[in-house]
């Protein structure tokens, strides 16, 4: 994970340069320039940890010199393997070989946090700011979810249902990553209940880490 308020349009500048032209098609065609930002880290950051290639539960915050020291690799890899996405825009959905293992890959971004996931099997991640909206917005958007949670965020005081609505957008977005069909698949198809949930008979462990005003979510088949 990285804040995108420690890089400098420089960095920015820098991490751009060594994406595949692809992915820098992509940035560009952002409208709003903290997205483009964030969209340019978010692949940065994929790569990055693609070339580390060293597995680990935790999250972890690299260093600006960390992450630009590895420029070179991280275009020497993106020049090798690409940009390859989805039907619905999942990165590498049948995984990426890099010097003779396999890897799968998810990003998210907002609010100024970038997060890249990588692992040896399927994963989904997403990051989420608290929203800054209504009982009624949230309410509202939740109307889509799953009856089963529409009932809990019902059930809650207001003091608690902004953390909540993002806790459970969070495990679902995360989900739809994971199986690689995005927005594509209903949201009220399937049920976070607690860390975990079932998506077409299959179940899913979600790893939930709450941060300051934001939420992190990580699927993964169980």
């Amino acid at each position: 994970m990285v804040k995108t308020e420690e890089l400098t349009a420089k960095n920015i500048e820098a991490m751009y340069a060594v994406l595949p032209g692809s992915r820098q098609d992509c940035a560009a065609r952002l409208a709003k320039p903290v997205k483009r930002v964030e969209s340019v880290a978010a692949a940065y950051l994929a790569f990055f940890s693609l070339v580390c290639g060293d597995i680990d539960d935790c999250i972890v915050y690299p260093s600006l010199e960390s992450l630009l020291e590895m420029q070179e690799e991280v275009a020497k890899l993106a020049s090798k393997i690409g940009w390859h996405v989805g039907e619905y825009g999942k990165p590498f959905p049948q995984g990426i070989d890099v010097n003779g293992k396999s890897f799968y890959v998810s990003i998210s971004h907002s609010g100024g946090l970038v997060v890249a996931a990588v692992a040896e099997n399927p994963v989904g991640v997403d990051v989420q700011q608290n929203p800054a909206l209504s009982k009624h917005q949230m309410l509202r958007i939740a109307s889509k979810f799953h009856a089963s949670e529409q009932e809990h965020l019902n059930s809650l005081p207001e003091s608690q249902l902004s953390a909540e609505f993002c806790r459970l957008w969070v495990c679902k977005e995360s989900v739809m990553k994971l199986c690689g069909k995005g927005l594509s698949l209903p949201i009220s198809s399937f049920c976070i209940v607690g860390d975990s949930c079932m998506l077409d008979g299959n179940p899913i462990r979600l790893t939930v880490h709450p941060l300051q005003d934001t939420f992190l979510a990580i699927a993964e088949w169980k």
